[in-house]
């Protein structure tokens, strides 16, 4: 993987916005969640306990290779708050490339002050990796509400994408995301080279999703809106342009419109997103310079002042890698 190194002050910003999010969505969102930081260290964030007799929390690592019960701490003392930034236990850090797990468990303390631990929470999985310098700026990915790491890869002009995920639709929302964050109007455009394929196994579903998408943040079931082809989608054809949005004025919470037939889609293809004020379109083209809109606009209603843009596949079974190659010099993101 071609990676660059961010200066400290990107690194200390970049953590200092993730945990304020953390602490802005904790209570609407799922239990654990751990996100790669630059540098690579890992921020890992849970919900805390309603309980009062729960003194502090133990946040214990693996290697995702390995089982739970080779899990070793993630901190040498008990955590009191609800958030961790693991940059590892000894000099070396954490690995570079290697994804790892992390669970939470409560720590009880009773009326004589002695402390026990209660059981696992459920596990998140992260990557350490830095930043990876493409064309648009630094780009992280982020394994989103899965067990099952992704990886991108940089060969000469192409970015491999190979994820899992469950999911893309509606609520639900587990993924491999290669994001950077994104402020104000802009306009992304990205071409995939070639058909995407389903591997390992290579039975899997037809309606894994390759996706040029924008999300409100990087929690589940945020929201999102993506324009997408799919390994081997016929019905009415592999392109969507599809989203999770909050209800309001007339708009409903999830929207999905179809692209052309899968007689008429051809490869390469190129995806566009455009984002104007709260409103977001899509588009896509076969020669990079005429592009038709896929669906109508959509209106968020509102939004944060910042957003993450990015490549995303949602492999829509648990376990199933869909693999996607993106030509690296087509990717922009202008400002509008």
């Amino acid at each position: 993987m071609v990676q660059r190194t961010c200066t400290r002050l990107t690194m200390l910003a970049a953590v200092l916005a993730l945990t304020a999010g953390a602490a802005r969505f904790a209570h609407a969102q799922g239990d654990v969640q751990a996100f790669p930081r630059p540098g690579g260290a890992v921020l890992v964030t849970w919900l805390a306990s309603p309980d009062p007799a729960v003194a502090g929390y133990n946040v214990y690592r693996r290697e995702s290779s390995l089982t739970a019960d080779k899990a070793v701490p993630a901190s040498p003392q008990m955590v009191t708050g609800t958030s961790l930034l693991d940059a590892g236990t000894d000099s070396k850090g954490l690995p570079l490339g290697q994804a790892v797990s992390y669970f939470v468990r409560p720590v009880y303390t009773d009326s004589s002050g002695k402390q026990t631990e209660g059981p696992n929470s459920v596990e998140a999985t992260a990557t350490p990796q830095n930043p990876l310098a493409l064309p648009p700026g630094n780009f992280m990915f982020y394994d989103i509400d899965t067990a099952y790491p992704g990886s991108v890869t940089v060969d000469g002009s192409t970015l491999t994408l190979r994820a899992s995920g469950s999911s893309l639709w509606d609520s639900s929302d587990a993924q491999t995301f290669v994001a950077t964050p994104v402020s104000g109007n802009f306009q992304a455009t990205v071409q995939i080279k070639e058909r995407p394929i389903n591997v390992e196994p290579d039975n899997g579903s037809g309606n894994s999703k390759i996706a040029l998408e924008l999300r409100t943040g990087l929690y589940p079931s945020e929201a999102w809106a993506a324009i997408f082809t799919s390994v081997d989608r016929n019905d009415p054809g592999p392109i969507h342009f599809e989203g999770h949005t909050v209800p309001h004025a007339g708009y409903p919470s999830n929207f999905s419109e179809g692209g052309p037939s899968t007689d008429d889609t051809t490869y390469p293809l190129w995806l566009r997103l455009v984002l104007q004020g709260t409103k977001a379109t899509a588009f896509i083209s076969t020669d990079g310079k005429t592009f038709d809109p896929v669906g109508g606009e959509h209106d968020f209603g509102t939004l944060p002042p910042q957003l993450y843009v990015g490549l995303a596949i949602a492999a829509d079974k648990p376990g199933q890698y869909s693999v996607a190659k993106f030509d690296i010099p087509s990717f922009e993101i202008k400002k509008q």
